[in-house]
């Protein structure tokens, strides 16, 4: 599902994966101070996989989840991002690269059994510096910071099968 700006109703679900990799950002790509949300409340996720990939003119990040209930599968949980300046994330001072970043949120998610690092570095030349985990605001999210060296456009997509929220940060 291709989110929209939080002020306004999702738009219908467009899976960019699928499609041939725009040479530049959509027209709709959102842009810094804008976020968006989608998903809902009332499942259990655990975060299974994070990883990113390099994509011609953006670089894609990738969260996968699982539910342990197999009839949520195909529900997603809430998610909210938003670009912002690093000096607007005062529990983050220290932590964050670059002069900006794409915060992710994901509800009712957990990585308790995740195998791997909750931190990953970018190649040279990536549209993003990397992916770090942000100090908890409550027991029952995870909360991630993309850094960013300039604000870039980026848009979001939830994909199925399996469950993954893909951010694609464009080249500014």
């Amino acid at each position: 599902m291709t989110a929209a700006p939080a002020s306004q109703p999702p738009t219908p679900a467009v899976d960019r994966a699928t499609t041939e990799a725009p040479a530049s950002a959509p027209a709709d790509a959102l842009r810094l101070g804008q976020g968006a949300q989608g998903g809902r409340l009332g499942a259990i996720y655990e975060l299974v996989g994070l990883r990113t990939g390099e994509h011609g003119a953006f670089t894609r990040a990738v969260w996968e989840l699982a539910t342990a209930d197999q009839t949520q599968g195909q529900s997603e949980p809430l998610w909210e991002v938003v670009q912002q300046r690093n000096d607007q994330e005062p529990k983050a001072a220290g932590i964050l690269d670059g002069s900006c970043h794409i915060r992710l949120r994901l509800a009712d998610t957990y990585a308790m059994n995740f195998v791997g690092s909750l931190r990953l570095d970018a190649p040279a030349g990536a549209a993003i510096n990397g992916i770090r985990i942000l100090p908890m605001e409550d027991d029952s999210s995870l909360v991630f910071a993309v850094d960013l060296a300039e604000p870039a456009p980026y848009t979001v997509t939830v994909l199925q099968a399996p469950l993954r929220i893909v951010l694609d940060v464009y080249r500014p």
